[in-house]
């Protein structure tokens, strides 16, 4: 199990940012032979951006099938 950093979804939303944290964390699962399920905490801290859940899950599905 995973817990990402939640603070890339708060402050100005960086998508470059956040796809070389998954990158380097699904580099170094696949390295060590891990499976990971990826469980997003703290979930109230988005600023009342809700819309970066979103972003956030299509950016982590597009560095997971590349």
């Amino acid at each position: 199990m995973w817990k990402p950093q939640p603070a890339h979804l708060v402050g100005k939303f960086n998508p470059e940012g956040v796809r070389a944290y998954l990158r380097h964390t699904f580099a170094a699962a696949r390295r060590h032979g891990c499976s990971l399920e990826i469980i997003l905490l703290d979930t109230h801290s988005c600023e009342s951006h809700p819309e970066r859940f979103d972003e956030w899950t299509r950016i982590a599905h597009e560095v997971i099938t590349n």
